[in-house]
């Protein structure tokens, strides 16, 4: 089943790590390898939950402490701001 929630796992990073890097280089940050080719749908969904899986075993109940993951401290869209479209 599909939700309408959205959760901007960049942001989350984000705010977990300190930095504001995008997929690629958060891979690297994390250790994992990039798998796939980029911006092909599956691929890059599947890198995200990759990282989302790091985020978790490293922060653990950090994420909802900080409250990255609340509905109150994410937006559902994401903001011109935070989209690099300068990263390849």
């Amino acid at each position: 089943p599909m939700s309408d929630e959205y959760r901007n796992i960049k942001l989350m990073f984000s705010r977990l790590t300190g930095t504001s890097i995008g997929m690629r280089n958060a891979l690297r940050y994390t250790g994992l390898k990039h798998v796939g080719q980029q911006h092909r749908g599956g691929d890059d969904a599947w890198n995200i939950a990759r990282l989302l899986g790091w985020m978790l075993n490293e922060f653990g109940a950090q994420i909802l402490e900080r409250g990255a993951i609340t509905r109150e401290n994410l937006p559902t869209q994401p903001q011109a701001e935070e989209i690099d479209s300068t990263e390849g």
